[in-house]
Order: structure tokens, then C-alpha cells, then sequence
């Protein structure tokens, strides 16, 4: 219940966020906002209970989505500025990409579980096989 809450209170956040990045037309937080999101989903990596070698893995993915969005933001959302609603959906699509992170780690979650889920099924499956022989 507990991390029901601090996910759907993180979503809420990050939601707000998201509203007052497309009303801001300042780079530097757009930058600032994919780095402190950067630093929120690294080090909740780092104290997860994953292997190293995962960890690593993560947060290097993190790091090269964080490295996309910022040049994204800055090549083509704030490089763009001739039509004004084309410049709001670009805007707009630079303010969505903060979820990426959290996309990518809920991906990956969902994979571990099910590997972990078939692992333990085909313990269960060969037991019985082991215990006749």
C-alpha cells in the first residue's frame, strides 16, 4: 500500500511537472528537470536490490535516455521557431519525454519478474521429474 501511494504521489508530481514545463518557454529547467530525474531514478537503482551488473546497466541507459532528451530539447524543441503551434507540440513532446525513464524501468521490471516467474514455474515443473528418478 505504501508504494502504491509513493508511486501514484510521484506520478502527481511528476504530472505537475510536466504542466508547468510546457507553460515554461526556459531551457535551463527543461535541462534541470531531466537531470534531477536523472538523479531520482539512478540512485533508486542503486539501492535496489538488483544485481550490479543490472545497476550499471540502468543507470548507463538512464544516463543516454537523459543525454537524448536534452538534445532533443535543445536541437529541436528551443531550435525550432517558426510556426507557433508546431513550436507548442514540440514543446509539448519535449515535456512528455520525462516519462521516459520511468517507461524504460517499468519495461525492465516487468522482464526480470517474468523471467523470475517462469524460473520458479519450471522449478515446480521439473520437481516431480527429479523425485521419480
Amino acid at each position: 500500500m505504501k508504494k502504491r501511494l509513493l508511486t501514484l504521489s510521484l506520478f502527481i508530481l511528476l504530472t505537475f511537472c510536466l504542466v508547468g514545463l510546457y507553460f515554461c518557454d526556459y531551457l535551463p529547467i527543461f535541462i534541470l528537470t531531466y537531470v534531477f530525474i536523472f538523479l531520482i531514478t539512478a540512485f533508486s537503482t542503486l539501492f535496489s536490490s538488483t544485481k550490479l551488473l543490472s545497476k550499471i546497466l540502468l543507470i548507463a541507459i538512464y544516463a543516454t535516455i537523459m543525454t537524448l532528451q536534452i538534445l532533443y530539447t535543445v536541437l529541436v524543441t528551443f531550435g525550432y521557431s517558426s510556426v507557433n503551434e508546431i513550436y507548442n507540440i514540440l514543446k509539448l513532446s519535449s515535456a512528455i519525454i520525462v516519462y521516459a525513464p520511468f517507461i524504460v524501468k517499468n519495461i525492465y521490471l516487468s522482464q526480470n519478474q517474468k523471467k523470475k516467474i517462469l524460473k520458479c514455474l519450471l522449478i515446480q515443473i521439473q520437481m516431480p521429474f527429479h523425485i521419480r528418478n
